[in-house]
């Protein structure tokens, strides 16, 4: 089996959706990576044979150039010059499983790159399965996208949200799983001192969510609100835990700006400063959390799994989708960035949880054992 669009491990939810799918099959796993050199870092080449997936988003090489002019000057996708440049096509053979691991490729709208992988496996004889995905339901109105999705084996969607909206576009190859990543272990390790006696509140904050902050500043006050009123009101330490730790778009870039902002305190620790704590290990940080805000989903997924009232800084359909699914509404556990107006309202949204924190753990500990093991049979698809 071959895994592709994969963004590479120090996105550590991506590390997780390897780990976690490698887990659901006894095939040997090549996987085509687009950073072969974050993979090697966490130690994946344990479990899959890493590969470079090939090819280049970058707007300066000669092929995306070659690419575009064809399309410009003709209205067709002269691509052969185009997957020639990717190792992930040129291996492919009539019967092979390609499976595409990056849930969020289709989430923001359509990725070219994408469609025109999944079109060149299919001609080469390869079949394609779309794995874990969210995808924004207004992005189904494109009629490329509806041609791309009926190209796949199967789809698997991650929330109700997007599957809903999939059937609803006259797909039916198409099946709801949670998030494989919901299965991924825990790998102990040690912590800070902070999380001791296990009063700690987990925070992630990422430069994803303020790049889509309007205003360009209103996320960030908002954070820093939500931790002077817990160094003030609470006796709880805080523990900042970046997720994806990826040059151009790195957590630790953003919460070392937050940390700035409360000197030399001793309440407040860094978790995964070298952006290599392998996923499993972020995993067990995090379930030692008494609570966790996050704007990385997969932070949400490694609290939500292991029963830590969560918070999520959302600004997508993967947000809210997971967080109906697990909770029957979303308004209370997601607070939508392009909502926010005033520094309090993440603050608002947190206080909810703290007053029902017994509530929220004791329903995520009823439903999340059920959750998890629907995740795990996904692995019907890959069989």
């Amino acid at each position: 089996m071959k895994f592709y669009m994969h963004a590479g491990s120090l996105n550590h939810g991506c590390e997780a959706i390897v780990r976690s799918t490698a887990k659901m099959t006894e095939d040997g796993i090549e996987l085509f990576s687009q950073h072969p050199e974050e993979d090697l870092d966490v130690g994946l080449r344990e479990i899959c044979d890493i590969k470079s997936q090939g090819g280049s988003r970058s707007k300066s090489n000669p092929l995306f150039i070659l690419v575009k002019a064809v399309e410009v000057l003709t209205g067709k996708h002269d691509l052969k010059h185009w997957y020639a440049n990717y190792r992930a096509v040129n291996s492919a053979r009539p019967g092979d499983l390609y499976l595409s691991i990056g849930g969020d490729n289709y989430c923001y709208g359509a990725n070219p790159y994408l469609i025109y992988l999944n079109r060149a496996l299919n001609q080469r004889g390869a079949r394609t399965g779309l794995w874990g995905c969210s995808i924004e339901p207004e992005t189904l109105r494109d009629p490329k996208i509806i041609e791309d999705m009926k190209r796949y084996a199967f789809i698997s969607a991650r929330e109700t949200i997007t599957y809903n909206a999939l059937r609803e576009a006259g797909l039916r190859n198409v099946y709801l799983y949670p998030d494989p990543a919901f299965t991924l272990e825990k790998v102990e390790c040690a912590l800070p001192e902070q999380f001791s006696d296990g009063n700690v509140v987990g925070i992630n904050l990422s430069p994803l969510v303020q790049k889509l902050d309007m205003s360009g500043k209103i996320v960030l006050e908002n954070y820093v609100e939500l931790v002077d009123a817990i160094l003030n009101e609470t006796d709880m330490q805080i523990a900042l835990i970046p997720h994806v730790c990826k040059a151009g778009n790195d957590d630790r870039e953003s919460m070392k700006v937050l940390a700035q902002r409360f000197p030399d305190n001793g309440r407040i620790c860094f978790v995964n400063q070298d952006g290599r704590m392998e996923c499993g290990k972020l995993k067990y940080a995090i379930s030692k959390c008494r609570f966790m805000i996050t704007a990385r989903t997969h932070a949400s997924i490694a609290a939500y799994s292991t029963n830590v009232p969560t918070l999520v800084a959302g600004y997508s359909v993967k947000a809210r989708g997971i967080a109906r699914d697990i909770f029957g509404s979303e308004d209370r556990y997601v607070m939508d960035i392009r909502d926010m107006q005033k520094p309090h309202d993440l603050l608002d949204k947190f206080r909810f949880i703290r007053e029902n924190e017994e509530q929220v753990r004791n329903h995520l500990q009823n439903v999340m054992p059920e959750y998890i093991e629907k995740a795990s049979e996904a692995a019907v698809l890959l069989k």
